[in-house]
């Protein structure tokens, strides 16, 4: 799908869509709240979308939303609270999303969550998200994260990581 643009709320029919895969879409810049009817998707990647810029949906009505993946997607950087409602979150994965410098979200409903990973995230510096809750994290990887200078003292709490 490399000349697929995406725009609008050309989405929110799709209610009972459970996997969406725009990987390798490289002409989607950014994601607006055309995603939040997708109430029954499952998982939902968007790797190696290398000119995704933006994330302006809050990811609000998908709350069986299992796997997350924005993996190599070079240019995207977050900004809100994209996962705040995402309770059956299993799998969220930002590796090599080099211009992400801040993770800034309340990750409080993020129970289900188990593998988060940041690997090669070059620029990340900071993580201000709370994961007291996260109680069945396994994985939480910042492999390559040269600037990363501060870590939550919340992952204290992490009893199963």
């Amino acid at each position: 799908c490399r000349k697929l643009k995406i725009g609008g709320d050309i989405f929110n029919s799709l209610i009972s869509l459970t996997y969406f895969n725009l990987s390798g879409c490289v002409k989607v810049e950014i994601l607006d709240n055309g995603f939040s009817n997708l109430i029954s998707l499952q998982t939902l990647f968007f790797n190696n979308c290398i000119n995704l810029k933006k994330i302006h949906t809050t990811f609000d009505g998908m709350i069986n939303l299992k796997n997350l993946s924005l993996k190599d997607c070079i240019n995207m950087k977050i900004e809100g609270n994209a996962s705040n409602t995402l309770i059956s979150l299993t799998y969220f994965d930002l590796s090599s999303c080099i211009k992400v410098e801040t993770i800034n979200n309340r990750s409080a409903n993020l129970v289900s969550l188990e593998i988060r990973c940041f690997n090669n995230c070059t620029n990340l510096m900071m993580i201000h998200a709370i994961f007291d809750s996260m109680t069945n994290l396994k994985k939480l990887s910042f492999d390559g994260c040269e600037n990363l200078k501060d870590t939550p003292i919340e992952l204290k709490h992490l009893s199963c990581l």
